[in-house]
């Protein structure tokens, strides 16, 4: 019943072909063809460093194995050196004074609890098993031959070492594409082989800082771009507390960067593909932003400038900042301890759709509880609220609804579907004369629709949309007669569901069968991918809300303006933003809903213990 059930493995082929079929029917065979117009697959190199290979580029390896649209035709091992990530993030054992050891032993300790059971990217592997049949070139000490690498007649060659490193001229004039390198927040300039610890630690100084950002960026360094050239860039969250947990969710994401250029290089064919990315230009971070971070870091006395302070622990300058940075840690923990947090409602009567804090009213839950991810559905002159329920002492969320009375009150909410798992983000809809729920259930891994037995009480399961996905707040929307699937993925375990929002398009939307949009994954940025509503259509334009978490989960919420919108591209604009700011104890905003001149949002309250 409903629509594919698609493995991880096979729907991020799909996802990276832009298509929605299986892998048997994209036409890889021992042909070397793909469903590209007929086009070769795109022939790559990989360059690797010594007898090991980090668990990131192994995933890496395995997936584009798998693609079907590209094939990794040999491996240059170049010579084994100390990476930079075993002399400097264990620590301990180098040189530097007693008390800078000290401090950097107590950091990394506590760092690695923080960071909880997700994989270590820098794991490291034997390479010949990752490898398996793909041909080997050893390199000696010195310059590669560069007819050597010529004669592999590669597009592209894919750095997979730690912390990326000098990439030597015959190895980017030696592949039509040049040399493509991952790159994190300040990992140094592409190809110049510096970057230090920081190219081994993303997030490094990005969490001793105190930013919120975490760039990370595809570099391709080729003939025309010697020092490199963006061709990829995506945002995530900078975990406040952790350099492993912010760089293991940012390097888990961006090892499907590679894999979405390769498609569009198997796509476009190598002319089109590098006129494409010369007249690509990645979004920056507006200056508003930069002076925010800064603004917010302007506490930080004694830290001093990146560029006054090496990478390396044997610097004083580094250990007092991991020795300010386990104060702040300290310090939030005592205050975490006085202070508790509460999802609760906001309305506001207004024609269209309210954006001011100011004139919307509470409505609050009870203390043992919170209400969240509000969904309001007008039916037969009635409102319906259906909203997240979640008793803290169970710590599993249902779904419930509310009803408004003639008075403009809301009654208290009924429970209206629970399953064994958490659900949230209670998503309603209508069509052909039945309604139906689309809950988040990204616990387990599917995306479920629910059909309405009695509107709005009873609701049982119809059909499984998506499985083996970690996929969050399904939003479906009829649009140019189609139906489509705004959805936050994360398509490598240990990556984050907040960064990227994906679109999906069908004929009927529970029975499918989705197929993925080209331009997948339509947003890649923290501040606004994940869906925060559903679509509205409001002064003449469709809006799309979504939620800012790069300062925490459900910070702010954009309504980003739709400005194309069609199988072929996706594009918006952030307009308006509603901000957790002017009303005290207020820590968060996330959800936006508006139907029949009433709009309703949800926000995070904190108090102190104790306190009214």
């Amino acid at each position: 019943m409903g629509g594919p059930k698609i493995g991880v493995d096979a729907w991020a082929r799909r996802v990276d072909a832009g298509v929605c079929t299986g892998p048997t029917e994209l036409g890889v065979a021992g042909d070397g063809v793909t469903p590209f117009g007929g086009r070769p697959v795109v022939r790559v190199g990989l360059i690797l460093e010594g007898s090991t290979i980090p668990a990131w580029a192994a995933t890496l390896v395995a997936r584009l194995r798998d693609s079907g649209y590209c094939r990794a035709e040999v491996a240059f091992i170049l010579p084994d050196s100390k990476s930079v990530r075993e002399a400097g993030w264990p620590a301990g054992s180098g040189p530097g004074t007693p008390w800078e050891r000290l401090a950097w032993r107590l950091f990394h300790r506590l760092d690695g609890g923080f960071s909880g059971s997700r994989e270590d990217p820098w794991m490291l592997r034997e390479a010949a098993a990752v490898l398996g049949s793909i041909p080997v070139v050893t390199v000696e000490a010195g310059e590669v031959d560069p007819a050597s690498v010529r004669a592999w007649r590669l597009e592209v060659i894919v750095d997979l070492r730690n912390g990326g490193g000098r990439v030597w001229p015959a190895f980017r004039d030696g592949a039509g594409c040049g040399v493509w390198q991952l790159r994190f927040g300040d990992s140094g300039e592409a190809g110049s082989g510096g970057g230090g610890v920081g190219a081994a630690l993303p997030g490094l100084w990005e969490v001793l800082e105190r930013r919120r950002l975490m760039t990370g960026e595809l570099v391709m360094i080729h003939g025309r771009w010697p020092r490199g050239r963006v061709i990829y860039r995506s945002w995530g969250a900078v975990d406040p507390v952790s350099v492993e947990r912010t760089g293991h969710a940012a390097v888990w994401k961006a090892i499907s960067f590679p894999l979405r250029r390769l498609a569009l290089l198997a796509r476009e064919g190598e002319a089109a593909f590098l006129a494409a990315m010369e007249s690509w230009e990645p979004e920056e971070v507006s200056d508003r932003e930069e002076a925010s971070d800064r603004e917010e870091a302007s506490d930080r006395k004694g830290v001093l400038a990146r560029k006054e302070v090496s990478v390396s622990p044997r610097r004083s300058g580094l250990a007092v900042a991991l020795v300010r940075h386990l104060g702040r840690y300290g310090a939030g923990k005592v205050g975490s301890l006085l202070r508790r947090e509460q999802w609760r409602l906001l309305d506001c009567r207004q024609e269209g759709v309210a954006t001011e804090l100011a004139r919307f009213r509470p409505i609050i839950p009870p203390a043992d509880r919170f209400w969240a991810d509000p969904h309001l559905v007008c039916h037969e002159g009635r409102y319906f609220l259906f909203v997240e329920e979640l008793i803290t002492r169970i710590g599993k969320g249902h779904l419930a609804v509310l009803t408004l009375s003639a008075d403009g009150e809301w009654s208290s909410p009924v429970r209206v579907l629970e399953e064994p798992h958490h659900l949230a983000y209670p998503f309603v809809f209508s069509f052909e004369g039945e309604w139906y729920l689309l809950p988040d259930s990204g616990s387990v891994g599917e995306i479920v629709v629910y059909r309405a037995v009695e509107f709005p009480w009873r609701w049982e399961r119809h059909a499984q949309l998506m499985g083996g996905v970690r996929a969050v707040d399904s939003t479906l929307w009829f649009h140019d007669g189609l139906w489509w699937m705004f959805v936050n993925l994360a398509e490598t375990p240990g990556s984050s569901t907040w960064d990227e929002l994906f679109l999906f398009f069908a004929e009927e939307p529970i029975r499918g069968p989705w197929r993925p949009h080209p331009g997948n994954p339509v947003v890649s940025d923290v501040r606004r991918a994940r869906p925060a509503g559903g679509i509205l259509s409001w002064n003449g334009a469709l809006w799309r809300p979504s939620q800012d978490c790069s300062r925490g989960y459900g910070w702010g919420l954009n309504l980003n303006r739709i400005e194309r919108w069609d199988t072929a591209e996706y594009r918006e604009s952030p307009v308006i933003r509603i901000l957790p700011e002017g009303v005290p104890g207020l820590r968060g905003i996330h959800t936006l809903t508006a139907a029949g001149g009433l709009t309703v949002i949800d926000a995070r309250q904190e108090r102190w213990i104790g306190g009214r």
